[in-house]
């Protein structure tokens, strides 16, 4: 038979598992109660048994593009009671929010050039990286790169790609290029190009689903599709004919591309 510390252990183990991933302030102020109870809550063992107990990470909260004010505030909205970032961030506009990273345009161009960032809300980490040549028409979306990662515990500081898409007219047709940043390398990938009769892409958030990350056309009649893995190809597909206005898309729960749209005071997905 074990001893009873180790017994006592595994009933505070599985106590402690429940407690709400949501309010993270909680596990703060277990690992005040005791010594023995800091070291199991934050040893590696609790951790991964605390990230498979819960399976989905919780939403901490949502960024919220303040245009009434000048520059743009990007302020970050908590749902959970106990997480608060340190600051809003003035002339950063929010573009992608995705494995535990927030991705914004800087765009305070008086001192320095304008550049991306990408933000870690919860140790308050970033990092910028410069834009490649953009267009008058373009957007951007943020992603973990870890293969085979679950993305229940993504940090900062792991590895991420930056995926950019834009428009420009050459010869009176509209071509769509994109291209990746990859954190590892350091620098943008080469450019992938497609011709398509939408004049502009909407600066709607993006959406994941499988190995590709789509975004909304301008007027919302197509969708591009960028592949991030093998050869990083870019295809354009018709989007179904619903909703035509207040459509963003959505990964669905299973996992597939979705769309959400408003009719009158009720939403359909």
């Amino acid at each position: 038979m074990p001893p009873a510390t180790a017994l006592m252990d595994d009933v505070v183990v599985e106590i402690l598992l429940r407690l709400p991933p949501d309010e993270p302030g909680c596990l703060v102020r277990a690992c005040l109660v005791s010594k023995p109870w800091r070291r199991l809550l934050t040893g590696n063992a609790f951790l991964r048994s605390y990230r498979k107990f819960h399976a989905a990470p919780p939403m901490l909260g949502f960024l919220h593009r303040l245009y009434d004010e000048d520059p743009c505030v990007a302020r970050f909205v908590p749902t959970a009671k106990s997480f608060r970032p340190p600051r809003n961030r003035r002339c950063w506009y929010a573009l992608d929010a995705r494995h535990g990273r927030a991705l914004f345009y800087d765009s305070e161009s008086e001192q320095k050039p304008a550049e991306f960032v990408v933000w870690d809300p919860v140790t308050d980490g970033h990092r910028r990286i410069p834009l490649p040549e953009t267009p008058k028409s373009w957007n951007a979306a943020v992603l973990c790169a870890v293969d085979g990662c679950d993305h229940l515990d993504c940090h900062g500081d792991d590895p991420f790609l930056v995926a950019f898409v834009g428009v420009r007219q050459e010869e009176g047709i509209w071509i769509t290029s994109a291209c990746f940043y990859s954190s590892e390398a350091s620098s943008w990938s080469s450019t992938s190009f497609v011709e398509h009769p939408d004049a502009s892409i909407e600066m709607q958030p993006s959406a994941l689903s499988g190995n590709a990350v789509y975004f909304l056309c301008d007027p919302s009649t197509r969708i591009l599709q960028c592949d991030f893995v093998g050869e990083r190809k870019l295809s354009v597909i018709d989007r179904p004919d619903v909703h035509e206005n207040n459509v963003v898309l959505i990964t669905a729960e299973d996992g597939t591309l979705g769309f959400a749209g408003v009719q009158e005071s009720s939403i359909y997905l």
